[in-house]
């Protein structure tokens, strides 16, 4: 089977055995199939789903194979006949499990720094103190707001900190943590004024993981990420840089990440 998506939305499924027919997709705003109909309108599949994408009515199409769940999601097609009440989907890092509304396993990143996070130097697991985030926000879908978001890979943006290379000093950026990037797009943004080697010039960012650099995920921030990214770019090295102040690395990052409307949670270790 092939898929075809216009921007965000598959609309159409290509079965390429046999003979090539090709079947068309209705979704949801955010982009869930919910029916699948024949060229000629003949309704195929028709599922009504929960919030949180557990399958709650298999109206139409049991025989169907229909795997296309949340965006970035396929469930797993167990057999033809169970199509639509699987228990679990792949969301490529992990596996998402609808009747639990959650991940049955933590984002991969963020269970590296949070081992990394119990080390000497790091303050806390997250600047606002909450250890049931900490602990159990690594499983969330969409930080709990599947009508209003997405999360196509389980994955997010990262404010990380390293020492500055004249070793006074914490230099904060963004890390975007997709696996696929758009042609030309860092993986990483912050102002170069602070990053050690002058500005205009980047340095090699580590991102979150073991043996990396200490991270703090942006809540809320997947499927923002060019959003957040681009504003790092088109505003890291503009207008005045003043360390250790609201106009250094870590101020800039938080105006970012407050203009739409997401919650700044800080770098690690803060600015010294």
């Amino acid at each position: 089977y092939a898929y075809v998506d216009l921007g965000d939305q598959p609309v159409a499924q290509r079965d390429l055995g046999g003979t090539p027919t090709t079947t068309w997709l209705v979704g949801a705003p955010l982009g869930t199939p919910f029916m699948q109909t024949a060229s000629t309108g003949a309704v195929l599949w028709r599922v009504e789903a929960e919030p949180y994408g557990r399958v709650w009515a298999l109206r139409t199409g049991s025989d169907r194979h229909q795997p296309l769940r949340f965006p970035g999601q396929e469930a797993e097609q167990l057999n033809l006949g169970l199509n639509g009440a699987t228990e679990r989907s792949y969301n490529i890092f992990r596996w998402y499990r609808p009747k639990w509304g959650r991940y049955s396993q933590a984002d991969p990143i963020e269970r590296h720094f949070r081992v990394k996070s119990n080390q000497p130097g790091i303050k806390g697991l997250r600047s606002e103190g909450s250890l049931w985030k900490a602990d159990w926000g690594g499983f969330a879908y969409a930080e709990g707001s599947p009508t209003r978001m997405t999360d196509p890979t389980g994955l997010a943006v990262w404010v990380c900190t390293r020492v500055t290379d004249w070793g006074v000093g914490r230099h904060a950026y963004f890390w975007d943590d997709r696996q696929y990037l758009p042609p030309g797009r860092p993986r990483f943004c912050g102002t170069t004024a602070s990053s050690g080697r002058g500005r205009g010039t980047d340095h090699p960012e580590r991102g979150p993981g073991k043996s990396k650099d200490p991270c703090f995920r942006i809540d809320g921030s997947e499927g923002k990420e060019d959003a957040l990214m681009g504003c790092c770019m088109a505003t890291a090295n503009t207008g005045p840089y003043i360390p250790f102040t609201p106009l250094d690395c870590h101020g800039h990052l938080q105006g970012c990440t407050e203009a739409f409307g997401l919650h700044f949670p800080g770098g690690p270790g803060g600015r010294l």
